[in-house]
């Protein structure tokens, strides 16, 4: 956009003065910061990021950078699409926050079984029932701030929280009773599953800083949980052991 400044018209003394100051301010040693890094330029994210399995190749490096072409081949690898996806934009040096994190209610702790008195007519037992529930949130949380250098590089700033459900684990037992089948023999029969069941989640954080050419992919690959609720959770190779981001930075 251009900017059109009219000034009035100045006596030539004040005109003479002005252009010697001027002159004396184009000497001046300070050092004006490169195009690149003013303000007035946006910079847009990209970020996507990829659940894994326990045997996942994971490599040796956990950062890297990708060329547009690597990063592409990356994503067809893996042959699924991914667990969160966002793309949002601000000025170079603004911190820019995404998140998909919903609120998960869950039981923590259950009533004891409850036995019918006999002939009373009521269900012979109430299974244990959930009395006390707490609140957390799951899914990801994105932070990102990027500064534009004269080199045609982003220096990005990223920090990553993910919080997972990895699925849920019953402390509660059958309770069964004796029946008799068609050929008068006695067998168990199920009155209740009496489930007591309570989540496990998985935590990550992640920060990184990388200097990241324009277009390229910044790849974050993290296998280790910073926490796992309750640690004796059983994992296996086909529930998610860690996860591949995939960031990307243009300016405009």
């Amino acid at each position: 956009m251009n900017h059109y400044l009219r000034f009035p018209r100045q006596p030539a003394l004040a005109t003479a003065t002005a252009i010697f100051t001027l002159a004396l301010s184009s000497c001046s040693t300070t050092k004006v910061p490169p195009l690149a890094a003013m303000p007035e330029k946006e910079i847009t994210y990209e970020v996507q990021i990829f659940d894994v399995p326990a045997d996942h190749p994971f490599g040796d490096q956990k950062t890297e950078i990708l060329s547009a072409e690597e990063g592409t081949a990356l994503k067809k690898s893996l042959k699924k699409a991914p667990t969160f996806f966002a793309t949002t934009g601000g000025r170079i040096g603004e911190k820019k926050t995404l998140s998909n994190k919903k609120e998960f209610i869950y039981p923590t702790d259950y009533s004891p079984i409850k036995y019918a008195k006999p002939g009373s007519g009521s269900f012979p037992v109430t299974p244990a029932t959930p009395i006390n529930f707490e609140t957390t949130k799951t899914g990801t949380t994105v932070s990102v701030t990027g500064l534009s250098t004269s080199t045609g590089e982003n220096h990005i700033d990223i920090l990553i929280d993910r919080k997972i459900l990895l699925g849920f684990t019953n402390y509660g037992k059958p309770i069964t009773t004796d029946a008799t089948d068609f050929f008068g023999r006695k067998v168990p029969v199920v009155i209740t599953e009496n489930r007591i069941e309570k989540p496990s989640f998985r935590k990550d954080q992640i920060k990184t800083v990388a200097m990241l050419p324009e277009g390229n992919y910044l790849a974050i690959r993290n296998i280790g949980a910073t926490s796992v609720t309750p640690g004796k959770f059983p994992f296996t190779a086909k529930r998610p052991a860690g996860f591949i981001a995939l960031v990307r930075a243009t300016t405009r």
